[in-house]
């Protein structure tokens, strides 16, 4: 073989390796792309048969085997499949994420014992079902009443509390009947009605026509001048959590307010028809008024912009009401604080109780406000008006935030470990107070419990509720514990010493202040 038909076959063999060498990179990347595809349609459901659909919102799925936090809603006309009048609170919690039981039977009945939130229309510390699971909760359970709120939402011990500002007068009967007869005999041009826990309806009625001696009632002095709005009288509803007892804790929802409307004009008064001066179940809506409709439906203000154009329209300013108001919720949950921490004493976890009510006001030709009522579980159904859903679901997602029940870390204990420091650690709620560092007064002094080396477990979790609260609160407002330590004494030297913390952190970062 001569030597270039040698040069030759090594040129040809070393072509050839390289072809095939070529060739087998493709088949190796023919087989990845195969294995891909073989891969994703293993992920695809079988088409032998129906591919499983999600569940039903009344059929919850396992958590021992998801991290899906767990919602129980209840009352007495919920039931599996049906969340009824609390159809948003039910809406919210899915779209969080979390597997909802419908009424506390469907719960009970699933074996499980753990959950992470309870929603109960009625009170709950009266409902025997629910005493094993409200009455020592886990660190990380929420429970949506709080032991004594029957202080604030009762309309008897409500009228007949020692309020300085914004109560009708009123007495309770029949303990309080000469009291009362000697003062209308005093103010015999007032107006009066009677009131009782046990129903709805009110009706002026005169003085002769009152049953005094009708027990659980009370009278109250009818406000006869009332803000009128294109002739009707209205109310405002203000939503309100209050989220510990000690210290006292508490945030209004200041992203809007409930206008209602009465149903027919106020004028000519007439005492025989309620419709005139009583918001009923059917009172005409804030989009239904004629100077109000447009700012609401045109220009997307909210229920309290559109009141707030129209009274600027007739020069009055409306901070004058919404001061007042918030003055108001302030000295009721003040007043009626004590009676709240005596109810709450059997109870081992306090920090577990939180509660939504709207009180309800009025205001006079005078822009003098009056509280006529704090509705515990207040209305959240948009059944009879859909246009109120909005609302009612914001205040619902924004007290969720507050309360940690809208976050996304879950699967994890909620009050322990790294995904809670993460959240907030203890620098976070640490603040160099001069008397932290004076060796002669800490410790020994109360005020020492809010400095590193001398501050509790207990005090230091009230300080990290605190925090989380003010940093995920929203458009909830808070109003206690006040911003202006000098304006009022605290009740308790717990609510001075948060007051006292509070103050110190609005001057590090205004997402603190009141």
């Amino acid at each position: 073989m001569s030597q270039d038909a040698i040069v030759i076959g090594v040129i040809l063999f070393a072509i050839g390796f390289v072809y095939l060498q070529n060739v087998q990179t493709e088949i190796d990347g023919l087989k990845a792309v195969v294995e891909k595809i073989s891969f994703r349609l293993d992920q695809l459901p079988s088409y032998s048969s129906p591919p499983d659909t999600a569940k039903l919102p009344s059929e919850p799925t396992d958590n021992q085997n998801n991290a899906n936090p767990i919602a129980i809603i209840s009352g007495n006309k919920v039931k599996p499949g049906d969340p009824a009048h609390l159809m948003h609170i039910h809406a919210v919690f899915e779209r969080l994420g979390y597997t909802t039981y419908l009424g506390i039977d469907s719960f009970l009945d699933s074996g499980k014992t753990d959950f992470d939130v309870l929603w109960n229309h009625e009170y709950s510390f009266l409902n025997v079902k629910l005493k094993p699971l409200i009455e020592n909760p886990k660190a990380h359970q929420l429970i949506n009443h709080i032991p004594g709120s029957g202080y604030y939402t009762s309309k008897v011990s409500l009228a007949t509390a020692n309020i300085s500002l914004g109560v009708p007068k009123a007495f309770a009967l029949p303990s309080k009947k000469d009291a009362f007869e000697a003062y209308a005999n005093a103010n015999p041009d007032l107006k009066w009605v009677q009131k009782s826990n046990a129903h709805r309806g009110i009706k002026v009625v005169p003085k002769e026509q009152l049953d005094l001696t009708q027990k659980d009632t009370f009278v109250q002095h009818f406000v006869e001048n009332p803000l009128l709005v294109d002739g009707r009288k209205f109310d405002i509803g203000i939503y309100t959590v209050i989220t510990s007892i000690s210290p006292l804790r508490v945030y209004i929802y200041d992203g809007d307010v409930l206008l209602r409307f009465c149903a027919k004009d106020y004028e000519p008064f007439d005492v025989e028809d309620v419709d005139k001066y009583v918001v009923g179940d059917d009172y005409t809506p804030l989009w239904e008024m004629p100077s109000l409709k447009d700012d609401f439906l045109i220009n997307d203000y909210t229920f309290k912009e559109s009141l707030d154009a129209h009274l600027r329209e007739r020069d009055i300013n409306p901070e004058q009401i919404w001061d007042q108001v918030r003055e108001i919720i302030r000295q009721v949950f003040e007043a009626q604080n004590p009676f709240m921490i005596k109810s709450a004493e059997k109870y081992k976890n306090k920090r577990a109780y939180f509660e939504l009510s709207r009180f309800d006001f009025v205001v006079d030709t005078n822009l003098k406000v009056y509280l006529m009522e704090a509705n515990m579980s207040p209305n959240l159904s948009s059944g009879h008006f859909a246009q109120n859903k909005a609302l009612y679901e914001q205040v619902i997602f924004n007290i969720f935030s507050m309360l940690g029940l809208a976050k996304r870390i879950h699967g994890i204990p909620s009050t322990t470990g790294d995904g809670y420091s993460m959240q907030v650690s203890n620098k976070d709620v640490h603040v160099n107070f001069d008397f932290c560092n004076d060796a002669t007064q800490c410790p020994g002094n109360e005020n020492c419990l809010l400095c590193a080396t001398s501050m509790t477990p207990e005090w230091r979790f009230i300080l990290k509720q605190t925090f989380l609260e003010q940093i995920s609160r929203r458009q909830m407002r808070r109003i206690l514990p006040r911003g202006d330590l000098t304006f009022s004494a605290p009740a308790t030297h717990a609510d001075y010493l948060l007051g006292l913390w509070l103050d110190a952190k609005c001057h590090q970062n205004r997402v603190f202040c009141e």
